[in-house]
């Protein structure tokens, strides 16, 4: 099993560094797509003023409301295409950095605090391999939540203590629930986080509950507390954990779904058939007011 969740944590990296990569391109895209829009509008708005000018000197015509309507056109499409863009990219940094990042990283608590549950099993019965055991459950518990110079004697009582601390608004821990911390959204995820970190604390509070009772020589209670599923034993903890964790996942991928909905909304229309429309009317517009103009010049 440790031998899989490592080949699992690897393609979760892989494939993370890989989403970066395209995350950042997009970024770069739309930056540079929101620069293009503006210069190009910027050269269209002047063009188109400086044909009201030149009609204006030559036909002696004080203004020419077709290319006056196709000069507000265009400088509406360039205030509002790169609006939309940026509305989108936010939308995309949103779905990237407060619900991608954060699921993946709940996700990897979710695997390791399973893994977790499994090394506290492989230490009771195993006691040529104890040692190992509990050293893989406590890196374990250092991925889900870090606290630092922290160890497994010790790591439950810094916990509750950093809970407290994170209640009242202080971040002092690290690890997978510090990528969710970073990027809460709203009140309810937060209340979510607090309830799956305390069950979390939980269920580490009933691990060194089983610790200690086997070190007191009672090899089977130390088993119930392991595998029992009535309430403060580790195998309940951990399942009201998985629950709770559960449903912050959930939240944070209501987040994702809304800011993917609100991003692709921005943009309905602008990848088909509107663009050409915009471009025909402005063209339309200054046909109407140059081609008349030209034939009064020409007689």
């Amino acid at each position: 099993m440790p031998g899989l969740l490592g080949d699992t944590q690897s393609l979760i990296a892989t494939s993370q560094a890989a989403l970066n990569a395209t995350y950042a391109q997009d970024q770069s895209l739309a930056t540079s797509a929101e620069v293009w829009v503006i210069v190009i509008g910027i050269l269209l708005v002047a063009a188109l003023i400086y044909a009201q000018v030149v009609l204006r000197r030559r036909l002696r015509r004080r203004l020419n409301p077709a290319i006056a309507g196709a000069t507000v056109v265009a400088l509406a499409m360039m205030i509002l295409v790169p609006t939309l863009l940026s509305g989108a990219a936010t939308q995309l940094r949103t779905a990237k950095q407060d619900a991608f990042d954060p699921i993946i990283a709940l996700s990897q608590a979710r695997a390791i605090s399973q893994e977790a549950a499994a090394n506290e099993s492989r230490y009771l019965v195993d006691p040529t391999s104890a040692a190992q055991y509990q050293q893989a459950f406590q890196d374990e518990s250092q991925q889900v939540i870090a606290l630092p110079n922290t160890d497994i004697n010790h790591y439950d009582v810094t916990l509750r203590a950093t809970l407290d601390a994170y209640n009242t608004g202080n971040t002092h821990f690290g690890g997978d629930f510090r990528t969710e911390a970073d990027h809460t959204t709203s009140t309810a995820e937060r209340f979510a986080a607090v309830r799956a970190m305390a069950r979390y604390a939980g269920f580490e509070l009933a691990d060194r509950a089983m610790r200690t009772t086997l070190a007191q020589g009672s090899l089977r209670d130390a088993i119930q507390f392991d595998t029992g599923t009535a309430l403060g034993y580790s195998s309940y903890n951990l399942g009201r954990y998985d629950e709770a964790l559960g449903h912050l996942i959930s939240l944070k991928q209501q987040v994702f779904d809304q800011a993917v909905r609100a991003g692709t909304d921005d943009l309905t229309g602008w990848s088909g058939l509107l663009p050409a429309v915009v471009i025909v009317l402005i063209v339309g517009l200054l046909g109407v007011g140059v081609w008349p103009r030209l034939a009064e010049y020409r007689r």
